[in-house]
Protein backbone atom coordinates (compact mmCIF):
# COMPACT_ATOMS: atom_id res chain seq x y z
CA UNK A 1 0.00 0.00 0.00
CA UNK A 2 2.86 2.42 0.80
CA UNK A 3 4.44 1.78 -2.58
CA UNK A 4 1.21 2.35 -4.50
CA UNK A 5 0.40 5.50 -2.55
CA UNK A 6 3.87 6.98 -3.05
CA UNK A 7 3.85 6.32 -6.80
CA UNK A 8 0.28 7.59 -7.23
CA UNK A 9 1.04 10.79 -5.34
CA UNK A 10 4.38 11.11 -7.10
CA UNK A 11 2.53 11.27 -10.41
CA UNK A 12 0.37 14.12 -9.10
CA UNK A 13 2.89 15.94 -6.93
CA UNK A 14 2.20 19.39 -8.32
CA UNK A 15 -1.27 19.23 -6.76
CA UNK A 16 -0.41 17.93 -3.27
CA UNK A 17 1.31 19.12 -0.10
CA UNK A 18 4.59 17.23 0.35
CA UNK A 19 4.49 17.44 4.16
CA UNK A 20 0.97 16.00 4.16
CA UNK A 21 2.08 13.10 1.96
CA UNK A 22 5.04 12.38 4.25
CA UNK A 23 2.66 12.32 7.23
CA UNK A 24 0.37 9.93 5.33
CA UNK A 25 3.27 7.63 4.48
CA UNK A 26 4.40 7.58 8.10
CA UNK A 27 0.87 6.75 9.25
CA UNK A 28 0.53 4.00 6.64
CA UNK A 29 3.84 2.50 7.75
CA UNK A 30 2.36 1.45 11.09
CA UNK A 31 5.48 2.83 12.79
CA UNK A 32 7.57 0.21 10.98
CA UNK A 33 10.64 1.63 9.26
CA UNK A 34 11.04 -1.60 7.31
CA UNK A 35 7.71 -0.97 5.56
CA UNK A 36 9.04 2.27 4.07
CA UNK A 37 12.37 0.67 3.21
CA UNK A 38 10.53 -2.12 1.37
CA UNK A 39 8.45 0.39 -0.59
CA UNK A 40 11.61 2.29 -1.48
CA UNK A 41 13.25 -0.90 -2.71
CA UNK A 42 10.27 -1.57 -4.98
CA UNK A 43 10.74 1.78 -6.74
CA UNK A 44 14.11 0.53 -8.01
CA UNK A 45 12.30 -1.99 -10.22
CA UNK A 46 10.26 0.65 -12.07
CA UNK A 47 11.26 2.36 -15.27
CA UNK A 48 12.86 5.72 -14.46
CA UNK A 49 10.63 8.75 -14.77
CA UNK A 50 9.48 11.86 -12.96
CA UNK A 51 6.76 10.06 -11.00
CA UNK A 52 9.18 7.35 -9.85
CA UNK A 53 11.75 9.98 -8.85
CA UNK A 54 9.12 11.87 -6.86
CA UNK A 55 7.90 8.66 -5.19
CA UNK A 56 11.50 7.87 -4.26
CA UNK A 57 11.91 11.37 -2.84
CA UNK A 58 8.68 11.13 -0.83
CA UNK A 59 9.65 7.79 0.66
CA UNK A 60 13.12 9.06 1.55
CA UNK A 61 11.58 12.19 3.11
CA UNK A 62 9.28 9.99 5.20
CA UNK A 63 12.27 7.92 6.37
CA UNK A 64 14.18 11.09 7.30
CA UNK A 65 11.17 12.52 9.16
CA UNK A 66 10.62 9.25 11.03
CA UNK A 67 14.28 9.10 12.00
CA UNK A 68 14.33 12.73 13.11
CA UNK A 69 11.24 12.37 15.30
CA UNK A 70 11.96 8.87 16.71
CA UNK A 71 8.71 7.77 15.11
CA UNK A 72 9.52 4.08 14.81
CA UNK A 73 8.09 1.50 17.16
CA UNK A 74 10.75 -0.21 19.20
CA UNK A 75 10.12 -3.90 19.83
CA UNK A 76 11.44 -4.73 23.28
CA UNK A 77 10.08 -8.28 23.25
CA UNK A 78 12.76 -9.65 20.90
CA UNK A 79 15.72 -10.46 23.13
Amino acid sequence: MLFDHAVHVGAALDRVDTEEVVAELLALSGRRRQALEDALARTRYLHPGDDVSRADGLLRAALRKGDATNYWRIDLTDT
